[in-house]
């Protein structure tokens, strides 16, 4: 029998294999396709969170404009003086009165600072105290002396009335005290009750919105309760929670933004002040420069609606969120100086209104007219228009409705 030996040749039949090319190939696809599958992630994931962050905003500026629109009709507990026994006695004047539009324009003074202290942007807002060095914050209403007329029936000569005096330098200052820290705003104590001795200005107006959103109750629940718990946090860690973004980060909060000017976004400077029906400010006298390229001229006020605003995914705002100054606050320090709070007691700044007034007169001006030179808040950052191409306000969502 003749055996056989079999040989096992690897070399004799040919293995299956991938050839470089074929291998860089199929790379090329795969990264290919990682990319296109990234890009797609990445896009679903920009619109969660653009549409997360449109849905949050919706939420605070309902309730922000809701308190925003209760002061046109909002009752305030103050008395203005009015037919008060002339000093000294025996002057020839019967009383003094406050005029109409002279008590409308303490209500705007009222209404502006209770915005302030009710609706604030900034750290100022709440922690500097109007009475520091008074017992209040002190407007003035000034007073139209009346004397008494007589007419003339047949023989005898009767009183019968009184006319209001025609030179208006004998009218007088009364004090309206309006805040008091015995007396404070419901709302504005408790912000105060809030703040903390950390609290540091880095996302300030956020933290406001969040004291905001906390105090405020829609269909008898904190409004707070609306905004989900992944979007409340202290990204600063000083101890003051913040309203997040889809991106978790602060949004931007701006009471007056009188310098966001964008027609596209229907910011319509030439629609009066909501809150000043019977244009009681002094840009609406006679007499007051309102031709901003006239030296010394003011613009007369316009309707402003509060601004809440997201970076977008690249985190810049773009935008000045708060004045080049330390907010709005009283004049505490000395009786003669000017501050954000002053209006210069001048004929360009009080045309008709001049005679009887007396420095310094405190008038809340939203639209910082009096200070030349100061940034106002909402104001656009030169240079930063491809940063704000990303931002999402409430002003956006009001066109797209």
């Amino acid at each position: 029998m003749t055996s056989r030996t079999v040989i096992n040749d690897s070399h004799s039949v040919p293995r299956p294999a991938f050839t470089l090319v074929e291998v860089l190939v199929v790379l090329v696809l795969i990264s290919i396709l990682s990319g296109m599958v990234m890009t797609a992630v990445r896009g679903v994931n920009l619109t969660a969170r653009q549409a997360r962050t449109r849905s949050i905003i919706a939420i605070v500026d309902s309730v922000i404009q809701e308190q925003y629109e209760s002061y046109k009709y909002r009752p305030l507990p103050v008395e203005i003086p009015d037919l008060l026994s002339p000093t000294p006695p025996n002057s020839g004047v019967l009383k003094y009165e406050v005029l109409p539009n002279e008590a409308a324009r303490v209500r705007l003074n009222m209404i502006r600072d209770l915005q302030r202290m009710e609706l604030p942007d900034r750290i100022t807002d709440i922690t500097v105290d109007p009475s520091a060095t008074t017992a209040g914050a002190i407007f003035a209403a000034v007073n139209q002396p009346a004397s008494i007329v007589a007419l003339a029936d047949r023989v005898l000569i009767t009183p019968t009335g009184y006319q209001r005096s025609p030179d208006r330098s004998l009218r007088r200052l009364f004090p309206v005290n309006w805040f008091s820290t015995a007396s404070p705003p419901n709302r504005f104590a408790a912000y105060r009750r809030l703040i903390r001795p950390t609290w540091t200005a880095e996302f300030q107006s956020a933290e406001c919105l969040y004291m905001i959103m906390s105090t405020t109750f829609v269909g008898g629940a904190p409004a707070l309760e609306q905004i989900p718990p992944s979007n409340i946090g202290d990204t600063d860690g000083d101890g003051m929670p913040e309203i997040l973004d889809g991106w978790g980060r602060p949004l931007g909060f701006v009471r007056w933004p009188v310098g966001f000017d964008d027609p596209e976004l229907s910011v319509d400077r030439s629609m009066p002040d909501d809150f000043d029906p019977l244009r009681a400010d002094f840009a609406s006298i006679p007499g007051v420069i309102t031709d901003i390229t006239s030296p010394g001229g003011v613009p007369r006020p316009w309707s402003i609606r509060p601004l809440i605003i997201s970076a977008g995914s690249d985190g810049e705002f773009g935008l000045e969120l708060h004045a080049s100054n330390a907010g709005f606050r009283y004049n505490t320090a000395s009786p003669g100086a000017l501050d954000l709070m002053a209006w210069p007691v001048t004929a360009a700044m009080m045309g008709d209104e001049l005679p009887g007034r007396s420095a310094p007169t405190i008038f809340v001006d939203p639209f910082l007219r009096h200070f030349p030179g100061v940034v106002p808040p909402g104001s656009p950052i030169t240079g930063a228009e491809g940063v704000r191409a990303d931002n999402i306000s409430n002003y956006q969502l009001a066109v797209s409705e």
